[in-house]
């Protein structure tokens, strides 16, 4: 399982994806990553999506306004488990 999310993260097009919507800029956010055009960071996906279970792209929207397409929610996501998820983490994950 580990080997195919970091397959995944580490694919072209996730790499493409992401680095599309995710920008660091020291003006919004202190720096932090944050999807391109909008203050939501991809530590506040992760959050939500660790918070809910069962939890669809459509209700991350909802959630956060301003993220205007499902694109901006996967680079997010891909991001924070690239950044946030070690192979300990998922071998203990509940």
């Amino acid at each position: 399982m580990y080997l195919k999310i970091r397959d995944v993260i580490n694919d072209e097009e996730a790499q493409q994806l992401m680095k599309e919507y995710i920008i660091k800029d020291k003006t919004i956010n202190s720096g932090r990553a944050t999807i391109k055009g909008t203050r939501v960071t991809p530590e506040d996906i992760g959050r939500i999506l660790l918070k809910k279970e069962n939890m669809e792209v459509k209700d991350i929207m909802e959630e956060y306004p301003s993220l205007e397409n499902e694109e901006q929610v996967l680079a997010g996501l891909m991001y924070y488990v690239r950044k946030n998820v070690s192979f300990i983490n998922i071998l203990f994950a509940k």
